[in-house]
């Protein structure tokens, strides 16, 4: 593995080449224009500029596997295709039907469509009303994946091919695939930080399956030691110092102890000021209504970044917990237009522009959310919200689509039901009943339980409805 001072001397080197050798000081410049701007490479896509494009994203692939730029420059310039804008994936086909031999036009799909199924929103495992979403998830994450691999094919030294392959197999939970691909990909590229910090991120404990946390974390701190002695002065490595620390904040977030997770992430922000860490921090804020604290983290978050939709999001929840809807919906705007049909944010904006009696604009993003967010009860449960009073019919069908979409979880149960006695439609007297046998009095929701019981027995007297 390759170590911090020889690629500083390499590094030196290549600046005396460049200097005394004037084709070589043109390549440079050449690479130092290509620029990773998302708004110039996605131009260049719409323009059909396929020829241009090859060259400028193998200008900026070459450059960083040179020591010419930095590492993240090929990351931040393949983050592009990382949207669900529907408009983009024709485009891509075009440009790979245009180059069928261009290992860029390939991956660059390939990342499109792992995004695309990132960004789904559904309940696992599987129920009778998702089952036909797992065949499709299956399906393009296959086709997503040869195209990256047939990208590989053609050149083997794309470190984003190289991430998005091991982050499949991670998603998978498929850990010998991981350490092979992982294997392969370091003796093409031993010293890409994107690729080592993919396979880090391997070890996290809710990416461990039967793997203890202590076990994972074990793991975890080898691999994070192994590197930290090749890399820890490599300024492309500067996120390695806080990373354990993240990762320990990350897990204490996701188990629901913010006030254990802050602890982590203060640790882990004081060592390296990465966007993610701040993101990290400002969620764990975000859950103990620290909102003043949130929202500078948001903001640090975004100054490193400033095309992070991730951060945009939080800080517009942020700026809803405390009550600012004209600025939560901006930052929203923001977000959406990096990412158009992505169902958290439609459906976040959608509450928002509710809230501000903008009802029409509000149903239509919750109708957008749909494309992504059909199979997620969330996304449901708000739509026969906005359009209770609007289209009953319509509501009706959403609020049901929730409770079957999530039978595990009585709340749609109880939201199904409320809506229908709301309507004074007897249907709610046979949900009220599922409602009560799925959460009895020993439950937390036996009170609500007990609540529309009655309710339902004074419609069924009312109105006379069947038992």
């Amino acid at each position: 593995m390759s170590n911090a001072p020889m690629r500083t001397a390499l590094r030196a080197l290549a600046f005396l080449l460049a200097v005394l050798v004037p084709c070589w000081a043109g390549a440079l410049a050449g690479a130092s224009e290509a620029t990773a701007d998302r708004d110039a490479i996605l131009g260049m896509l719409a323009a059909s500029e396929f020829d241009e494009l090859d060259r400028h994203l193998n200008l900026i692939n070459d450059a960083v596997n040179d020591d010419a730029r930095p590492d993240a420059d090929l990351s931040r310039a393949f983050q592009a295709f990382a949207t669900s804008d529907l408009a983009l994936l024709p485009q891509l086909d075009a440009w790979v039907e245009a180059r069928p031999e261009s290992a860029m036009a390939l991956i660059a799909r390939g990342v499109h469509e792992f995004h695309r199924l990132e960004i789904l929103r559904y309940v696992e495992p599987f129920t009778e009303a998702s089952a036909p979403l797992a065949e499709d998830i299956q399906a393009r994450q296959k086709a997503a994946f040869i195209d990256v691999q047939k990208g590989l094919g053609i050149k083997q030294t794309i470190a984003t091919g190289f991430v998005w392959s091991l982050d499949t197999f991670i998603r998978w939970g498929q850990m010998h695939e991981i350490e092979q691909w992982y294997r392969i990909a370091i003796n093409d590229l031993p010293a890409s930080a994107a690729i080592h910090r993919s396979y880090l991120s391997s070890f996290a404990p809710w990416r461990q399956g039967g793997a203890s946390w202590q076990e994972s974390m074990e793991r975890l701190e080898a691999a994070w030691g192994s590197l930290q002695k090749g890399f820890g002065a490599d300024p492309d490595f500067a996120w390695l110092a806080g990373y354990l620390d993240y990762v320990k904040g990350e897990a204490s977030r996701l188990q629901e102890r913010p006030d254990e997770a802050l602890a982590f992430f203060d640790a882990a922000v004081a060592a390296s000021a990465d966007p993610e860490y701040f993101l990290g921090r400002g969620r764990a804020h975000l859950a103990l209504g620290n909102h003043d604290a949130a929202l500078a983290d948001f903001d640090n978050a975004l100054r490193l970044d400033p095309l992070s939709a991730p951060a945009l999001h939080g800080r517009a929840m942020v700026r809803d917990a405390l009550v600012q809807p004209a600025e939560s919906v901006a930052d929203l705007d923001a977000a959406i237009a990096l990412d158009p049909d992505n169902p958290l944010y439609l459906t976040d904006r959608a509450r928002l522009l509710r809230e501000l009696g903008r009802e029409e604009e509000a149903r239509r993003d919750i109708d957008a959310a749909l494309r992504f967010g059909e199979y997620d009860p969330w996304v449901q449960v708000w739509r026969g919200t906005l359009y209770e009073a609007a289209d009953p019919a319509v509501a009706a069908a959403a609020f049901e689509r929730a409770a079957a979409l999530a039978p595990a979880k009585p709340a749609y149960l109880k939201r199904y039901a409320q809506f229908l006695l709301r309507r004074e439609d007897c249907a709610a007297v046979a949900v009220v009943a599922r409602y009560r046998e799925a959460c009895p009095l020993t439950a937390g929701c036996g009170v609500s339980a007990l609540e529309l019981s009655g309710e339902s027995d004074a419609l069924q007297a009312k109105l006379a409805c069947p038992d």
